[in-house]
């Protein structure tokens, strides 16, 4: 009887570890080291390029769904548009566009120095990524729609704003500003080789990592804001809070914390360099993997949540967090993990590596449907509205309530309680979400809205 008792008590402790914070959901092992950032789908697909020439299909339960063979190295990250293409550069010079189902749509010949850099993707479909000396947009068929020669190498992943404006440094040591049309806005002088990208706060600043000048804030006139001086930043890409606070890895083993008026919020000391760049969770956790192996999970006070041993070098693959707070990333190992996580990503101006779980690189990009817990179907019942939608007021707030998005999932209006003028907005269908990270949000929503006239 005695025995009996011991095995159910082990029993007991198996399944009460399932589902914890931290703990490993599953793995999947690739061909060779995976440095670039995963993407997750509509239909909650996890894409990853590798280093055996393969950008990666994995199903939510960590089989394999498909993969696809190029002719080089891929350190470029997968975006993926409105319709579900993946689109991703690689070593052979190309850039690609795959449909969900694993068949080539395109291929458009770039550089003959590959493309490390990631694409973006405008409001209007077109992609824009850094290949060599050149900065180049084209549109969804594959047709060059402009290039601009910079000078230097292009590696960095573009940034778009709210306006349309598309920011990327080069090698030569200048920041850039493009219109959508390519006339250039302006550029600002780095004086550091281009390998960390920008983010985008709300009020239009743009945070950029330099190794010697530390994190420079510029505004969109191209004045400096301020620059803090946090130490040996060259890899990690900065993240933005709901708050405001900029978070960033460095090569001297700390990830900061840095407020919107530039002060230091807090450091946090890992067990080695990190050159990965953040991802926020909705909960206030900062998600960051280190060369020691170990993905930390940090608390928005700067103490340790939990760390996740994978036991090789998680070099430069950012994390994504899925809709129901899986974190995704991959590690030298090879292996594309899944770990438990606490919530859903942060809904601020730019929570991760390119922006949203799709990468599209653009404020207000990144789909809200598909396989999201709460996403309404199709044919669900609406609310219908013409030129005015309101909202509760919980709690007597002011603040943005809910957001408004399109199908595609790109966000069209931040709501407030009380009445909302929707007047300039085209009649259609679109997704009305509250949720984690939306100031008087009881909990995660979505439902449908029709805007008729």
């Amino acid at each position: 009887m005695k025995r009996f008792t011991t095995i159910v008590c082990l029993l007991f402790l198996s399944v009460a570890a399932v589902g914890q914070p931290g703990t490993l959901k599953w793995r999947y092992q690739t061909g060779s080291n995976a440095v670039a950032s995963p993407a997750i789908g509509p239909d909650g697909t996890v894409y990853v390029a590798n280093n055996d020439l393969c950008l990666y299909a994995v199903n939510r339960d960590g089989t394999l769904k498909w993969r696809y063979f190029v002719g080089g190295f891929m350190y470029s990250s997968p975006t993926i548009g409105p319709d579900g293409t993946i689109y991703f550069g690689s070593g052979d010079g190309y850039l690609y566009a795959l449909n969900p189902d694993s068949t080539l749509k395109w291929r458009s010949w770039a550089s003959g120095q590959g493309i490390r850099s990631s694409p973006a993707i405008g409001s209007d479909g077109t992609l824009y990524v850094g290949t060599g000396p050149y900065v180049r947009a084209y549109n969804p068929d594959s047709s060059v729609k402009w290039t601009y020669e910079v000078g230097g190498d292009v590696k960095c992943s573009p940034a778009i704003s709210s306006d349309g404006t598309i920011y990327i440094e080069s090698s030569n040591g200048y920041l850039y500003a493009f219109n959508p049309d390519s006339t250039l806005k302006w550029r600002y002088r780095t004086a550091e080789n281009g390998l960390s990208s920008p983010a985008i706060g709300d009020d239009g600043t743009v945070y950029h990592a330099t190794r010697s000048a530390g994190l420079l804030a510029i505004n969109p006139d191209s004045t400096l804001k301020w620059h803090c001086e946090v130490s040996q930043i060259l890899y990690s890409s900065p993240a933005v809070g709901p708050d405001g606070a900029i978070y960033l890895g460095s090569l001297s083993h700390r990830l900061y914390a840095v407020n919107p008026d530039s002060t230091v919020r807090w450091r946090y000391r890992a067990g080695s360099e990190i050159r990965n760049s953040p991802a926020i969770g909705s909960d206030g956790t900062v998600y960051v993997g280190a060369a020691d192996g170990y993905l930390y999970a940090v608390n928005p006070g700067g103490t340790l949540r939990w760390r996740y041993n994978t036991g090789s070098s998680i070099a430069l693959s950012a994390p994504a967090i899925g809709p129901d707070g899986t974190v995704y990333f991959g590690a030298v190992d090879g292996c594309l993990y899944a770990i438990e996580g606490t919530g859903r990503l942060a809904n601020s101006a730019w929570p991760k590596f390119g922006h949203d779980n799709q990468n599209t690189g653009r404020m207000g990009g990144g789909g809200i449907l598909g396989w999201e817990t709460g996403a309404p179907k199709p044919e669900a019942r609406a609310t219908i509205v013409r030129h005015r939608l309101h909202l509760d007021r919980p709690s007597g707030r002011s603040e943005p309530a809910a957001t408004l998005h399109d199908p595609a999932g790109r966000m069209v209006m931040r709501l407030f309680p009380g009445d909302n003028d929707v007047g300039s907005i085209p009649a259609g269908v679109y997704f009305l979400r509250q949720g984690p990270g939306i100031p008087g949000a009881e909990g995660p929503s979505v439902r449908k809205v029709v805007i008729q006239r």
